[in-house]
């Protein structure tokens, strides 16, 4: 799943529950110190961050 606005609020709440239920999340942010932080807290197996 591709996740804009993932790297906190209701994005990051939502990425965790996907995470929770199995799913491959990738996090696309403009602040990439935010998203790397979220990507962190998701675990390395769960979510993936995208370059911008």
């Amino acid at each position: 799943m591709v996740l804009t606005g993932g790297s906190n609020g209701l994005g990051l709440g939502a990425a965790e529950r996907f995470v929770a239920e199995g799913a491959t999340v990738y996090l696309v942010g403009r602040r990439k110190a935010e998203r790397d932080l979220a990507v962190a807290r998701l675990g390395p197996s769960g979510s993936r961050s995208a370059p911008t």
